[in-house]
């Protein structure tokens, strides 16, 4: 069965492959445009002169992608491959995190199928998005957690704070999930002081996560560009930005017209139809 999992893994990497070969030499892929085409050409601009006069954080991936168009070349085949690598890191990631939860073999095969073939993951993995590294990331720190709750590993504790920082890197919104894994780590870890947990372990893990708190709502208020009507009220900045999204002319997603929030109470009903 183990040859099973393995061939699923590696058939989906073959199918991304494929459908990167595709994208750079015969003609767009779907999902090629757009997003994907925007991070391709500024990272072809990025790789032709290195020097950032102005680093905005929310074009990371568009910088990272260029440094390797500099080292290798500017070919959207090979930003394209790139994207399967990070989406094949995840898959293996994946394995380990369902033999460190003691999944069946055949789970494991009937999870990689679906997690490798599924058509989205698979054109959405293939281009230049951003999308199989923010998996991977995400992925990576689901790993450390289960590593520092099972395996009780210390030095997870730094991995699943870069995955942390990765994941906000590539999408603000990431950044609160990142916390989230973080915080719901540090609350499974006190739960369970009882059975064994050195509770001074958690007590110096602590300061990590209200750093992590304080310095992440930091970074999300300065690289919003509505970060200044955090003043006044979440729910004002939330209300701020839908509206800003619905008059936007280039927008890629339909959005609702009617954008109307009033309080915490109906900021949080109205999250489902964000």
């Amino acid at each position: 069965m183990i040859y099973r999992v393995k061939l699923t893994l590696w058939l989906g990497f073959f199918l991304r492959l494929v459908i990167a070969f595709v994208n750079g030499f015969v003609g767009p892929t779907y999902g090629s445009s757009d997003d994907a085409l925007g991070f391709h050409l500024m990272a072809v601009e990025h790789s032709q002169n290195l020097v950032f006069d102005v680093f905005v954080l929310t074009h990371i991936y568009s910088y990272i992608l260029g440094i390797f168009y500099f080292i290798t070349t500017d070919s959207l085949f090979l930003g394209s491959a790139l994207s399967a690598l990070g989406w094949l890191a995840s898959a293996f990631i994946l394995l380990r995190i369902m033999r460190i939860l003691s999944f069946k073999m055949s789970n494991q095969w009937r999870v990689m199928l679906i997690y490798a073939l599924i058509p989205s993951s698979l054109m959405y993995t293939s281009v230049t998005l951003r999308e199989p590294f923010q998996l991977l990331f995400v992925t990576l720190a689901f790993y450390a957690a289960l590593k520092i709750y099972f395996h009780r590993s210390i030095a997870h504790w730094l991995v699943l704070f870069l995955a942390a920082v990765g994941m906000g890197a590539l999408h603000g919104a990431l950044l609160a999930s990142g916390i989230f894994i973080i915080v719901g780590t540090l609350f499974l870890l006190t739960s369970r002081n009882r059975k064994g947990v050195s509770f001074t372990k958690v007590v110096l893990v602590t300061p990590i996560v209200i750093l992590c708190l304080f310095y992440g709502f930091s970074l999300f208020t300065s690289i919003s560009s509505y970060g200044d009507r955090i003043e006044d009220g979440l729910s004002v900045a939330v209300q701020t930005y839908q509206e800003g999204t619905i008059r936007r002319t280039e927008q890629r997603a339909l959005y609702r017209t009617d954008v109307e929030i009033n309080g915490l109470g109906e900021l949080i009903l109205s999250i489902p139809s964000f």
